[in-house]
């Protein structure tokens, strides 16, 4: 796996945040969680192509409500 390797260049050189590359993202947001993303916040952070605001769920949103996020990878 060539993960650890990425992850030690990125972290060691400090060159993470510059070395970012423009991909698509995904985003589910959940009013209880930490940080409620706002669509219209992110937009500006990257290339959105899909989002989702659910109903309730929080932070452990993957045990809380897997089915959300089930639905929202499908």
């Amino acid at each position: 796996d060539s993960s650890p390797t990425w992850i030690s260049i990125h972290w060691f050189s400090r060159a993470g945040p510059t070395a970012a590359e423009p991909r698509p993202d995904d985003l589910s947001s959940f009013p209880k969680d930490l940080l409620v993303f706002h669509r219209s916040w992110m937009e500006g952070m990257g290339n959105i192509v899909f989002y989702n605001e659910h109903p309730d769920g929080g932070h452990s949103a993957a045990y809380e409500r897997p089915q959300y996020l089930v639905s929202d990878v499908r």
